[in-house]
């Protein structure tokens, strides 16, 4: 089996491209201009958050999050087109 200090190094190599995706997900995020679907976006891929507990949080119907969802990874799509 694998060793105690392989198992350690390959966990702090997944934390660390986690940590880099989150810093890449929050960049983009910071160049959506509405509040809210940034607010979505962030409780979603940031802290894992279901659409449904965004939903209560916000006091938002699960619909409407799931719309502002949808419009946050397009604005974060056209964001990385015009890099």
């Amino acid at each position: 089996g694998e060793t105690f200090a392989a198992l350690s190094d390959e966990v702090d190599r997944q934390l660390a491209e986690l940590a880099q995706a989150k810093a890449e997900a929050l960049r983009l995020i910071g160049r959506i201009r509405d509040n809210r679907t940034a607010t979505v976006l962030t409780a979603y891929y940031i802290n894992g958050d279901t659409l449904e507990l965004i939903s209560v949080h916000m006091n938002y119907s699960y619909r409407n999050v799931k719309r502002l969802h949808r419009k946050g990874l397009e604005a974060a799509q056209k964001a990385l087109e015009t890099e």
